[in-house]
């Protein structure tokens, strides 16, 4: 976090609203990032060598917090916020169209800083509300859907156009139709799972699919189910601590990973089992049982696990371990990618090894015009931070292709 220093001194001096726009000047979602955070800037503080870091994602939620319930009041300055960069709240008009599609974080970042250096943006998303992940892959008891809502409008505030429920499967046909040029940021919205015995049997859930349903309003109860997550990152912990709300189900969370080495983040994980949720660490799955057709359990056996060796796991099945966790409802969050059914089928916008678009320095695609970012350009889910930062670079690289040498260094 470039910045931290500056907002943090702001802070101290009680400037809550210059230290909101102070992070405002490069961070669209600081709300998001107060919350869902890797905090890789407190693992660098120098602070930590003395006694502990700052507790940079707590302060940046507590800005957001306090500019969000001052909104009505709190003084416009994002003229003052991006002063001596080559962003403006009023730039010149270049004349120039620019097509983004994907309204997560990367494509949203990408567009308000395209509109502030002149260019006419307009955002497609085929889902029915803007976000991307941040909407429907982020549960409500991590982020308040309000104050993202918020921080989006701002950015529509600021001249971005957003067009929801359209699928783009013609990116050639955008060029030929007034854009100057198009980024694709469509996330990585496909869940995995293996394909075990019984893997297709329709009470086997994806836990993208299942997050998106909550985040667009269906109503799931699952009182009186005994649901199995498998996997063990922040995805299985956000899948497990939604699902144990939904009604007090028996949830218990299946991973590969023995504890203390589980991806997820070890805060989340003893929140998660205070809420209720029971750990089965160190464990491989066999098979998907049923039971008159019905899904009865999950097969499993423990394993030393050593970790993953060329993407696939390293680790020892321990003899005579096989047991049986009960399930009625089978929830996979053991990772997930991006489709790429939208791309064009003559190949012109290639996909690299093993995941993700393939892209030059400058983040264009193979197809001249065309860019990428965020997690459908690094072929999996990363931290929204490192979508925004994605969004940043292709924004830049935009602007670069548009005007030539005068566009926006980095």
């Amino acid at each position: 976090d470039q910045r931290a220093m500056g907002y943090i001194a702001l802070v101290r001096e009680k400037r809550y609203a210059d230290a909101y726009w102070a992070i405002r000047r490069e961070h669209p979602f600081p709300s998001v990032c107060g919350r869902v955070c890797n905090q890789q800037c407190e693992s660098a503080c120098s602070r930590g060598l003395i006694d502990e870091p700052v507790n940079i994602m707590g302060l940046k939620r507590f800005v957001a917090d306090w500019a969000y319930e001052h909104r009505d009041v709190l003084p416009d300055m994002r003229d003052k916020s991006i002063a001596g960069t080559p962003f403006s709240k009023n730039p010149k008009p270049s004349g120039k169209n620019v097509a983004i599609i994907g309204a997560g974080p990367a494509g949203l970042t990408a567009s308000l800083d395209l509109v502030r250096l002149g260019h006419r943006v307009k955002v497609f998303d085929s889902l029915p509300l803007p976000g991307g992940m941040m909407r429907v892959g982020i549960p409500p008891h991590r982020l308040p859907w309000k104050l993202l809502d918020w921080e989006i409008q701002q950015i529509l505030d600021e001249g971005v156009e957003l067009k929801l429920n359209t699928w783009v499967d013609d990116i050639p046909c955008l060029l030929d139709n007034g854009f100057d040029a198009v980024v694709i940021a469509t996330g990585a919205h496909q869940a995995k799972k293996l394909s075990l015995r019984n893997s297709n049997h329709p009470d086997n859930w994806l836990s993208l699919d299942f997050l998106r349903k909550i985040a667009t309003g269906e109503q799931i109860d699952l009182s009186g189910k005994k649901i199995a997550v498998l996997g063990g990152g922040n995805v299985a912990l956000d899948v497990a601590r939604t699902a144990i709300r939904l009604g007090q189900p028996e949830v218990r969370m299946v991973c590969l990973e023995p504890r203390g080495e589980m991806p997820g983040f070890q805060w989340e994980i003893e929140v998660a089992e205070e809420e209720g949720v029971q750990i089965y660490a160190g464990r491989t799955f066999i098979e998907i049982l049923t039971d008159n057709d019905q899904i009865a359990g999950v097969r499993c056996e423990e394993v030393n696990f050593r970790g993953f060796k060329h993407g696939r796991p390293d680790m020892e099945n321990i003899p005579g371990t096989e047991h049986t966790i009960p399930a009625d409802i089978i929830i996979w969050a053991i990772g997930q990618g991006p489709d790429f059914s939208f791309l064009p089928q003559d190949g012109c916008i290639n996909t690299s090894y093993p995941v993700g678009i393939q892209t030059d320095h400058e983040m264009m695609t193979t197809l001249p015009g065309v860019f990428a970012a965020g997690d459908v350009h690094r072929g999996m889910t990363f931290y929204v931070v490192d979508a925004i930062g994605e969004g940043h670079h292709a924004a830049r690289s935009v602007d670069r292709y548009l005007r030539g040498d005068k566009g926006v260094p980095e």
